[in-house]
């Protein structure tokens, strides 16, 4: 009898399920009571007059294939090697040291916003951004720094180009205003720079709640964005953007792409910590 078994190899962002190789069972039989030698089995009978069958220890007339956890250690130690060697090219190459340029720009960030990581489990993957002083209400951004998405569009280049140009993936937030009990949710991509808006909800939840559970799926989710005029696409983007509403500038849209980079590498670096400590 032959079973194949699932086995998940991870590779950076992406978790693959291939087949392992068939493991051949018979290999693992237990030898059958034929095998072993007729001294190892005596019938008796008991007070019951019923007749019992006592099995004693005895030596097995061929050889025997001992279970060992020697494939487990060698599997164990590669694991451990492997990850050594990441964390020492993520080290070299200083992937938790935040660039200059992005140290410069938080610090910009943070005269009118307020940076908050670890919402709410705080393990730094989650990053919320809360607004200081606002007439429009209490409006605060929160992002995950895996919520990238891939970007269709292919890069445009020139023929004969031997290098094509990346274009920065757009990263998903969601900006909310709360005020007079309610609160907007603007779900946008922050995109080239800027701030894409993609959907908007409204629910009679505050923030903290939102943030927390998300919207309630049973409440009207916003209509189709696509579907809206122009000129109200045009209004609600220019409403993210002014300071005069929510205050998501073209510095803020890319603060949140390139902030969340940062935290994903910190977060993968602790990961690869957490799994190196388990197997050892």
């Amino acid at each position: 009898m032959k079973v194949q078994a699932l086995q998940t190899v991870f590779r950076r962002g992406k978790a693959l399920t291939t087949l392992r190789p068939s493991l051949n069972m018979s290999q693992f039989a237990v030898r059958s009571l034929s095998s072993m030698s007729s001294s190892s089995i005596i019938s008796s009978s008991s007070s019951t007059g019923l007749s019992t069958m006592k099995i004693y220890p005895a030596k097995w007339n061929g050889s025997v294939r001992m279970f060992s956890t020697e494939d487990d250690v060698d599997a164990a130690t590669q694991l451990s090697e492997c990850l050594d060697a990441e964390l020492a090219e993520e080290e070299e190459n200083e992937t938790t040291t935040m660039p200059t340029f992005l140290q410069e720009l938080k610090g910009k960030i943070e005269e009118g916003w307020r940076i908050v990581e670890g919402m709410p489990d705080e393990d730094g993957s989650t990053i919320r951004l809360i607004r200081k002083d606002t007439t429009a209400g209490k409006v605060s951004i929160v992002f995950h720094c895996q919520d990238t998405v891939e970007d269709d569009e292919e890069a445009d280049y020139e023929e004969g180009d031997e290098e094509e140009e990346e274009s920065s993936a757009p990263h998903r937030f969601s900006v909310m205003l709360s005020k007079r009990g309610n609160t907007m949710v603007i779900s946008c991509l922050s995109q080239d720079g800027s701030a894409v808006v993609e959907s908007v909800a409204m629910t009679n939840e505050d923030a903290d709640t939102v943030v927390a559970n998300g919207i309630d799926e049973q409440l009207y989710q916003g209509p189709e964005y696509s579907e809206l005029s122009e000129s109200m696409n045009d209004a609600f983007e220019d409403f993210v953007k002014e300071d005069i509403g929510c205050g998501v500038n073209d510095d803020v849209a890319a603060f949140i792409a390139m902030y969340a980079d940062y935290r994903e590498q910190c977060e993968y670096v602790r990961w690869l910590k957490s799994v190196k400590n388990m197997v050892n």
